[in-house]
C-alpha cells in the first residue's frame, strides 16, 4: 500500500511540476486566471470577495490583492453596495474578454495537446478522473 501512495504522490508531483514549468498564461497570474474564469463564466453575477476566497480556498489577503491588481488593470471593477456599504462587490469588465479569452485558448490548446497523446476515447475517463479527485481532495482538505 505504501508504494501505491508513493507512486500516487510521485505521479501528482510530476503533472503539477509540468503544468507549472508549461507557463501557460502570460498576461495573468495564476490567480488572476481563476478570479477571470469565474467572472467571465458568471458575467450576469457578481461576487464579492469573501464569495471569491471561498470559491478558490484562498486567503483574503491574497485575494485583496489580486483583485487590487485586477482593478488596475481595468479587468475588473469594484462596486459598493447601496444596501450595506461594508460589502463590496467585484463586476467583470468587458474591456478584460480579449486578454481572456487569449489566455483561455493557450489553455484549452493545452487541454486539447494533453488529450491528443492520452487519446479523445479516454477524455470522459480522465475528466471523470480528475473531478473525483478534486472532490476527494475538497473534502479532505475542508
Amino acid at each position: 500500500m505504501e508504494d501505491v501512495k508513493e507512486k500516487a504522490l510521485d505521479a501528482w508531483l510530476q503533472l503539477i511540476t509540468a503544468i507549472n514549468t508549461e507557463r501557460i498564461v502570460t498576461s495573468m497570474t495564476f490567480n488572476e486566471a481563476v478570479v477571470c474564469n469565474i467572472l467571465n463564466r458568471n458575467k450576469e453575477q457578481v461576487f464579492t470577495a469573501t464569495e471569491l476566497c471561498n470559491k478558490m480556498k484562498m486567503q483574503k489577503s491574497l485575494m485583496n490583492r489580486t483583485l487590487t491588481s485586477m482593478e488596475e488593470k481595468g479587468w475588473i471593477s469594484r462596486i459598493r453596495s447601496t444596501l450595506d456599504k461594508r460589502q463590496v462587490f467585484v463586476k467583470w469588465n468587458e474591456q478584460a474578454n480579449a486578454i481572456y479569452e487569449k489566455e483561455h485558448q493557450a489553455v484549452l490548446n493545452l487541454v486539447d495537446r494533453i488529450l491528443s497523446k492520452v487519446g479523445y476515447e479516454k477524455a470522459n475517463e480522465v475528466i471523470q478522473m480528475f473531478s473525483l479527485i478534486a472532490s476527494v481532495a475538497q473534502g479532505e482538505i475542508q
